[in-house]
């Protein structure tokens, strides 16, 4: 069996001696599109190894098309890299990605972590200052900033990224609002509404005792540091709220108050005690999310009826001198509209690890590339590096292996008699 790599991946320990355990393998990092092309051509190689964030083109017919490629596994969630059509309509081809490996991707927070980042840096202004202090100028007045914790911030997008960013800027004090196109609120159990939580419910903590993580699906308990946080399990928070009351959670005297508020057309959850207090409210749609917030992060998957989500139209609803952040993907919004928010007001800053013509190689033709460029607009660009954190790309990678291992082992086992 051969394969072929087209991702850098000699820098992750263990990942290639597990690929050279599977079959052949034939390293190209940084191919382009017709030397890929014209290997797949001429070799027997039936797998394709690889990521987006630098692969620079699609995997289409014109490099499928006359390839002997079986299974094409990509180290991540996202699949725009892949002409998914025309492999599901022409193609016996199989994709493997990471997309549905729940227990994989929880433990790869790095993404949310990235978004966090860029909306300091962008509140703060930390790319006009660092810069200014390149030049030799040392004056902070040009620079000041906004304080998170006083900001309202808006989540587009409720799923696994968007719920740690939420809990990472809410714990640093920040109000959130949250949208999901799909609602991924309650019966999912992240955020209560009125048929969750009927009442205030007081936990008193006087007995010792352990809740495993997630168990409730509302409070994890850890060693003596524990926090009370929104849950990110299925379930009825009402019930899991009165379990963890049974329960009991090792905190002193300390008491959790698990409440619920309804005002100006939206749903509060609020989780009082044990050393953090978040807040969380759900929006009706997007525009009522816009235009109350101070931050919008973006966590949302590039699919049709996501494209182009933030336009001109959309726009129009930001609060004034509001800051706009994606680490998702740059089909989701107009960038040109982006460029006139930020000329005119509406966008104080900008924050994205994604670009128009990534995936082509033609970033220079993008409209934030060359506003960035400008110098003049608060604009934090990053290529793509969301996810790649030696942690997080060594537990990606490493069981995308284990996957094409179990696919070959499947195979296997179908062929025999």
């Amino acid at each position: 069996m051969e394969l072929i790599v087209i991702t850098p991946i000699d820098h992750i320990p263990g990942v290639m001696d597990k690929l050279n355990k599977l079959g052949k393998v034939h390293y190209h990092p940084a191919i382009t599109k017709k030397k890929l092309t014209h290997i797949l051509k001429n070799n027997n190689i039936t797998i394709l190894y690889t990521n987006p964030n630098k692969q620079g083109f699609i995997l289409d017919e014109s490099i499928l098309k006359s390839s002997k490629i079986e299974v094409i596994a990509t180290a991540s969630t996202g699949t725009n890299h892949i002409d998914k059509t025309y492999i599901s309509e022409k193609t016996h081809i199989r994709i493997l990605s990471l997309e549905k490996e729940l227990e994989t991707i929880n433990k790869i927070p790095c993404t949310a972590e990235h978004a966090l980042g860029l909306t300091i840096s962008l509140i703060r202004n930390y790319r006009a200052a660092s810069n200014s202090v390149l030049k030799g100028k040392w004056d902070w007045e040009p620079h000041i900033g906004r304080q998170l914790s006083d900001l309202t911030v808006g989540v587009i997008g409720y799923g696994r990224l968007g719920s740690k960013y939420a809990h990472y800027v809410s714990s640093m004090g920040a109000k959130v609002m949250v949208y999901d196109v799909i609602d991924n609120c309650p019966p999912d159990g992240h955020i209560a509404n009125e048929s969750y939580i009927k009442e205030p419910i007081s936990v008193s903590h006087s007995r010792k005792s352990n809740v495993p993580r997630d168990s409730t699906g509302l409070l994890d308990a850890k060693d003596s540091k524990s926090d009370a946080r929104t849950t990110e399990k299925h379930g009825d928070l009402e019930q899991n709220a009165r379990d963890a009351a049974n329960k009991g959670i090792e905190k002193g005297s300390n008491t959790v108050d698990i409440t619920e508020s309804k005002g100006n057309g939206a749903r509060t959850v609020g989780v009082h005690g044990l050393q953090s207090h978040w807040t969380y409210k759900k929006a009706r749609d997007i525009k009522m999310l816009t235009s109350q917030s101070d931050v919008i992060s973006l966590h949302i998957h590039d699919t049709p009826s996501t494209q182009n989500l933030i336009d001109s139209v959309a726009l129009e609803d930001f609060k004034k001198g509001s800051y706009l952040i994606n680490t998702s993907r740059s089909a989701i919004v107009n960038e040109s509209a982006v460029m006139n928010a930020l000329s005119n007001g509406t966008l104080a800053g900008y924050g994205a690890d994604v670009i128009d013509g990534e995936l082509t190689g033609n970033i220079k033709g993008s409209p934030i590339w060359k506003g960035f460029n400008q110098g003049k607009y608060n604009i934090i660009c990053t290529p793509h590096i969301g996810g790649s954190t030696s942690e997080g790309q060594f537990i990606a990678y490493s069981r995308m292996c284990e996957m094409v291992r179990e696919y070959l082992s499947n195979e296997f086992l179908l062929s025999l008699p």
